[in-house]
C-alpha cells in the first residue's frame, strides 16, 4: 500500500485543465505507483469546466514515486471544422517525483493545447 501513516511525506496532486475550446475532456484517470487514485468519465465534456481538481492529498512513504495519467479528449469543432467532433485522442503521460521525509510535495499536471499546424499535445 502506498499511503503512509502520520509520519512520512505529504503529497498533493492537482489536475490543471488549460485546454482551449477546441477539445473536451471526456475522461481522466490517475495512478500513483500503479494504484488508481482518481478516475472520472463524463462524455458530455463537463470535466473541462473545472480548471483545477485535487486528485490526491495524503501521506506517502518517503522516496521516489511514479504518477501516471491517462486522458481521453474529444475534438470540439465549429462551422467547417465540425468534423473534428468525431475525433478522440488518448493522451498518456508519467512522471517520477521524490517525496521527502517531513516535507510536503505538490505535483501539478497541466494539460494544455500547443498551438500551430501539425503540433500535438503536451
Amino acid at each position: 500500500m502506498i499511503v503512509g501513516g502520520s509520519a512520512g511525506a505529504r503529497s498533493t496532486v492537482y489536475h490543471m485543465n488549460n485546454l482551449g475550446p477546441s477539445y473536451n475532456l471526456e475522461s481522466v484517470a490517475y495512478y500513483l505507483d500503479g494504484q488508481s487514485i482518481y478516475a472520472k468519465a463524463d462524455p458530455t465534456g463537463s470535466l473541462a469546466q473545472s480548471s483545477e481538481i485535487k486528485v490526491f492529498d495524503a501521506a506517502l512513504p518517503p522516496g521516489t514515486h511514479t504518477l501516471q495519467v491517462n486522458m481521453v479528449l474529444r475534438g470540439n469543432g465549429r462551422g467547417v471544422f465540425s468534423y473534428v467532433d468525431e475525433y478522440t485522442f488518448k493522451v498518456s503521460s508519467s512522471y517520477a517525483f521524490s517525496a521527502m521525509e517531513g516535507e510536503a510535495t505538490a505535483v501539478k499536471v497541466n494539460v494544455h493545447e500547443k498551438r500551430g499546424i501539425g503540433v500535438g499535445f503536451a
